[in-house]
């Protein structure tokens, strides 16, 4: 059998489809971590963490995270260019896997609503000088439901993607 395996895809439906899959996984011995990210999925572990941590300080188990928003900022490709463009196009056709009140609620907003961000803490943040605010378009990254789902939110979970120069954003939307 395969004893480990780790995969970075990103369609809700084969993360559906993958976790479904489960305890076939588990008869055959396999560990599996589906969706571990590209970008590289730091941002799913450092929700949890944090969330884990909100439980620790309150001192209960029952402290619970209402809302859940990912945003995320690049500047270029990283020599991604082709591979990139593909994904990003055939992200645009796919519903954004976002909790509306508590319950998933796929939305057709991929490339919309735009919305502005501060990626910084404030102006002695070293990131202040180097990206400041900027503006994201809803996307379908699958955390969005995954971790809010994981966490059972009982508001609202979204995701954004914006990059740089600003012209490949104004381009694609």
């Amino acid at each position: 059998g395969i004893p480990i395996y780790v995969d970075v895809a990103d369609p809700m439906d084969y993360i559906d489809t993958a976790r479904s899959m489960s305890e076939s996984a588990k008869t055959a011995g396999t560990m599996a971590l589906i969706s571990a990210g590209a970008f590289p999925g730091f941002s799913n572990v450092l929700a949890m963490e944090c969330a884990q941590r909100l439980r620790q300080s309150s001192g209960t188990a029952e402290c619970k995270v209402k809302d859940i928003d990912f945003a995320y900022f690049t500047a270029g490709l990283g020599g991604s260019g082709p591979v990139n463009l593909l994904i990003t196009n055939l992200g645009f056709g796919t519903p954004v896997p976002v909790f509306r009140n508590g319950v998933l609620s796929p939305q057709s907003t991929a490339g919309a609503e735009p919305r502005r961000i501060r990626f910084y803490l404030d102006e002695n943040d070293p990131a202040f000088k180097l990206v400041g605010e900027r503006e994201v378009w809803s996307w379908p990254f699958p955390e969005a439901a995954t971790v809010a789902g994981h966490l059972g939110i009982t508001g609202d979970s979204n995701t954004g993607m914006g990059t740089d120069p600003d012209i490949w954003n104004t381009i694609l939307v």
